[in-house]
């Protein structure tokens, strides 16, 4: 808990929290866009975090649901996903309920499986062209990282629609979720609420329509994730406000405390910066090794608490 408090302090909520429930048509008002939460969830651990952004914004929600559900433990969905892949096999859906034509804005939530969204978030996805136009914010759930990737493939598969920005979250963190969903939308709150002729005005971080106006020579007001005007999705390195900084003592020792217990793959920090995110405040760059044995980079996303307690690891991203 010392650790969420520790992110809520960066940011100012101006979110109130309301009620929602699963709903068949959108409301707004015209000062306000249409939300709709739409997620895939296999182990609730997605459907936990689809349904705090839900509440936060008011907005209606509605699963994705399978034909044929993904059933039993890890290694069975491993080895199933894996057949379906290899054989082309598409995961049918259920119709959807909800009218997306009706909404300005979809929050899109998925596990990660094998580092992009899962089988039946793809199948809705190649259906149609649901999302060419509209505002989409994925959020993800996942073992270890995948949503910079995921998020890369989105953008790829739907070049029409507009990525504001995404959210990630560890499921061995998922308790977590309530405070760092709050920290999350409360920093894009002014890019899903503001009029759009007025979103991006002199000096305020990029979002929505008006995005390709402040970029330019302000890129260091607009990057993180936001996408740009040529298309392109920044990473966390693009145009950083806060530099790059070689590792001290102590930056050593928090890196050290965070990946105590994480073997996945091995983790040698080379650089670290602070940031303001939803789950970390400070990324470390790091050489680790792939599959194939090659030296490859990674940033690893680490939460230090600013009083007591132990620096954890958040997210690993290749």
């Amino acid at each position: 808990m010392k650790n969420v408090k520790t992110m809520l302090v960066l940011a100012t909520a101006i979110m109130a929290a309301t009620a929602c429930g699963p709903k068949k048509e959108a409301a707004a008002t015209d000062n306000e866009e249409a939300k709709l939460v739409l997620y895939y969830s296999q182990t609730s651990n997605t459907k936990t975090v689809a349904r705090e952004i839900a509440t936060r914004l008011g907005a209606d929600i509605e699963e994705i649901i399978p034909l044929k559900p993904y059933e039993g433990d890890l290694q069975a969905t491993v080895e199933r996903c894996r057949q379906e892949r290899e054989e082309g096999i598409t995961s049918e859906i259920q119709p959807l309920t909800s009218d997306l034509s009706q909404y300005d804005v979809i929050f899109l939530g998925y596990p990660v499986w094998f580092g992009t969204y899962a089988p039946p978030v793809k199948s809705f996805l190649e259906a149609n062209n649901f999302l060419a136009g509209k505002k989409v914010v994925p959020f993800c759930t996942y073992g270890t990282g995948g949503r910079v990737s995921s998020v890369a493939k989105l953008a790829e598969v739907c070049p029409d629609a507009k990525i504001i920005d995404s959210y990630g979250l560890r499921g061995n963190r998922i308790d977590q979720a309530a405070d760092e969903v709050s920290f999350f939308i409360s920093g894009i709150a002014k890019c899903l609420l503001c009029d759009k002729k007025e979103c991006c005005k002199e000096g305020e971080e990029c979002c929505g329509e008006k995005k390709d106006e402040c970029c330019g020579e302000k890129k260091e007001a607009c990057c993180g994730e936001h996408q740009h005007a040529d298309g392109e999705v920044c990473t966390d390195g693009c145009c950083d406000k806060e530099a790059w900084r070689e590792l001290s003592a102590e930056d050593l020792a928090a890196f050290q405390a965070a990946t105590a217990e994480f073997t996945r793959m091995p983790l040698e920090p080379v650089r670290v910066k602070n940031v303001a995110l939803a789950g970390a405040n400070r990324i470390y760059e790091c050489t680790t090794k792939n599959r194939e044995g090659e030296t490859v980079t990674a940033q690893a996303y680490v939460l230090v608490p600013m009083g007591e307690g132990t620096p954890e690891l958040t997210a690993v991203e290749r």
